[in-house]
């Protein structure tokens, strides 16, 4: 599979260079305007077509390796079919020949929907990069503990989609014309984004967004730095694809695009505040509870935010609103719910942490209290602010709710000193 991919990648790199020089052949010895045309043309069908016979090889390759990496996270020790079906480093030179055709293809011809190909080339590359470091090393103690490697997933998504919608709009933009026309969104007409490159960046923010969850549910403390440099890289991963897709936004409007930027965004200030989190104790099951307030302050801010900026955006009386702001308004308010609804779940979850099955961390020091006291009573004082903002049931619910979590949160952390109370 790895020859064929290699093959049919060289190919690809070979026509779409002999179909740029077609296209700048000297005038004395070129053809007439539509027999060049047509050849240059048809080199850049039969590149195209040997690039996704590459493509697809690699992917299928690639997509069994995440479900095998994703079957040993699971399991908490490392398997042995990782090289069977030809996973390795001779894979890398096959997707920098493809990411080399589509350089030059996209370069010779200026159409936008090449860089598109161009990113997903580079997202390949990525990936097969850092799959190739293991999830797994040897412990001391006899065992496999977990090694930082799958954090670089994340930072290189979010670093290649930054990537390209910086390219995308700085080199992107047509300076040769087109061989055919074709329809306005698919060129380089204008200043906006190209419809495949707002769709790719939707479905690589959202992979990016499901990677942060995982990051911060299962906490990773195997490199410099431990817990926190984990949740501050996690941080700065969803910070960097939330500001390209906003960028991308203001390029041409995307509702899933948007959505998808906002959610970031509100999962990034959860982990900046996970950030926050003291290095000790390095035990999960004493963690947990540290990490459900952090991210209890963190959404709450994330809601306080969106509440206010429903508030901003309302359209104004006399009607001359924007569309955009039209648009926006009602979205804040949805995310402002999400989030508060996201942190009472986790309120919830630290409340009653210590009487789950198989957790024999009671979380009642002084320090715990008072610092789960003070989350529930930040979010408390943030839903009652927000409350008034966008004056909705639903957040007078989420108000009440939140009382609820709090009181919760006492009752369990005193039922083990009730006996002193007679």
């Amino acid at each position: 599979m790895q020859d064929v991919a290699r093959v049919c990648a060289v190919l690809a790199l070979t026509w779409s260079v002999f179909a740029a020089a077609a296209k700048r052949m000297p005038a004395n010895i070129r053809a007439t305007g539509g027999a060049q045309t047509e050849l240059v043309s048809q080199l850049l069908v039969v590149a195209l077509l040997l690039g996704v016979v590459a493509a697809v090889v690699q992917s299928m390759v690639l997509t069994m390796r995440l479900a095998s990496a994703a079957v040993d996270l699971t399991n908490g020790y490392p398997g042995t079919s990782t090289l069977r079906y030809g996973f390795g480093t001779a894979g890398l030179w096959s997707l920098l020949l493809l990411c080399a055709a589509c350089v030059v293809s996209a370069a010779s011809t200026g159409d936008r929907r090449l860089w598109t190909c161009q990113l997903w080339s580079a997202i390949l590359l990525a990936c097969w990069a850092c799959l190739l470091t293991p999830e797994f090393r040897a412990s001391p103690a006899g065992g496999f503990e977990r090694t930082g490697n799958t954090l670089l997933l994340p930072v290189a998504l979010s670093a290649a989609l930054a990537l390209a919608v910086w390219s995308e709009k700085r080199i992107g933009r047509c300076r040769v014309p087109r061989i055919d026309p074709g329809p306005p969104d698919s060129g380089c007409l204008s200043g906006a984004a190209s419809s495949g490159l707002t769709v790719s960046a939707t479905i690589i923010a959202a992979a990016v967004a499901l990677l942060g969850c995982y990051h911060l549910a299962v906490p990773v403390a195997a490199i410099p730095g431990g817990f926190r440099a984990g949740a501050l890289i996690i941080m700065g991963s969803l910070a960097t694809t939330a500001v390209a897709c906003f960028l991308l936004l203001r390029r041409g409007w995307s509702d899933s695009l948007c959505d998808t930027a906002m959610g970031l965004t509100s999962l990034g200030f959860g982990a900046l505040a996970t950030a926050a989190v003291p290095a000790e104790p390095a035990s999960l099951a004493e963690r947990y509870p540290m990490m459900f307030n952090a991210m209890i302050i963190g959404l709450a801010f994330a809601t306080g935010m969106w509440a206010h900026l429903a508030f901003d955006w309302q359209p104004q009386s006399n009607g001359a609103s924007a569309e955009g702001i039209r648009v926006s308004a009602p979205r804040a308010r949805r995310f402002a719910f999400l989030s508060a609804a996201l942190a009472l779940v986790l309120g919830a979850a630290m409340a009653v942490w210590p009487r789950w099955p198989g957790i024999a961390a009671m979380d009642d020091s002084l320090g715990r209290v008072a610092a789960g006291s003070a989350g529930n009573l930040f979010l408390l004082l943030v839903l009652l602010w927000s409350s008034r903002r966008v004056h909705r049931l639903t957040f007078q619910i989420l108000t009440v709710l939140s009382v609820i979590s709090a009181a919760g949160f006492l009752t369990i952390r005193m039922l083990p000193f009730t006996p002193q109370f007679g």
